[in-house]
């Protein structure tokens, strides 16, 4: 049987034979081609499009990521970072089971989102927002309109995919500004008092909606479905892909606001100790 690195006799002329091993030296320049044809597989050509090339580049290896971080680490707590010398490009192969978030919301099962960060702004240009109306401890009408109104300094609103298909699917993006481009999420869970510790679960919310708007203060109009009780409204700051913002510092002020108030016609206890003020609702 012929060998794909082996050539026809009849193609080898005689004087080649002499102090040579023709199949050998043919099956040597099949190996050379092939090796040769692999490499051209995994490295992209001068002039190919990078953003499409499944190939990473040089360029964009980060040196950093193949070192624990540990070495200089004094403060109680620190453990070695994950490392990679390929910037964790296959991260998700081995991880639960290679299942992929490939744009779709989950809530059943843990998956692994490959999509890298993206880009980061100054620090100078971090956004932050605020939430203005209603105020702190504020008392409302049940089952009435009631609007949230919210403030936001460097950050660029009016942009979010579609989340049923392009839920965490692209990198951060940046502004010709040089600030975040996004939008943010606006959430309301009740509470059992304003003093509670147990954490709220997240699963579990009264109202849920995304403020796209390009205004830096928008104002979102909540329906009339929420009844008496105690709640907490919460936004935050989202990129495009709905994932939440990622900024360059360690060490910076909160990039999300909430505020608590209260919903209803009569006296209600806000507090669960005794001797707490009790806000007057009606």
């Amino acid at each position: 049987m012929a060998s794909i690195f082996s050539a026809p006799m009849s193609a080898v002329r005689p004087s080649s034979l002499r102090g040579t091993h023709p199949l050998r030296d043919c099956e040597k320049v099949g190996m050379r081609n092939a090796l040769l044809f692999s490499m051209a597989a995994v490295s992209p050509r001068q002039d190919a499009d990078p953003q499409s090339s499944r190939t990473l580049l040089p360029s964009v290896i980060a040196a950093g990521f193949s070192e624990g971080g540990t070495a200089d680490a004094s403060a109680v707590g620190i453990i070695p970072s994950l490392t990679s010398r390929n910037n964790f490009i296959n991260f998700c192969a081995s991880r639960n089971n290679g299942a992929l978030t490939n744009g779709s919301p989950n809530s059943r099962d843990s998956v692994c989102n490959p999509c890298p960060i993206g880009l980061l702004p100054a620090a100078a240009d971090m956004p932050s927002v605020k939430i203005t109306e209603p105020l702190p401890l504020a008392v409302l009408d049940p089952n009435q309109e009631f609007t949230i109104a919210l403030r936001s300094r460097n950050f660029a609103f009016g942009s979010a995919t579609n989340p049923s298909a392009s839920f965490m699917t692209a990198p951060q993006q940046l502004s010709s500004e040089g600030v975040i481009i996004g939008h943010m999420h606006l959430v309301i869970e009740s509470l059992d008092s304003f003093d509670q510790t147990t954490p709220p679960d997240p699963q579990q919310f009264s109202y849920f909606t995304e403020v796209v708007d390009d205004d830096q203060a928008p104002r979102v109009v909540i329906p009339p479905i929420l009844g008496v009780g105690l709640y907490r409204a919460t936004v935050s700051l989202h990129a495009i892909s709905h994932q939440p913002i990622t900024l360059p510092v360690l060490q910076r002020g909160a990039t999300s606001d909430a505020v608590y108030f209260s919903i209803g016609n009569g006296t209600m206890r806000a507090f669960a100790n005794d001797g707490q003020d009790t806000p007057q609702a009606g």
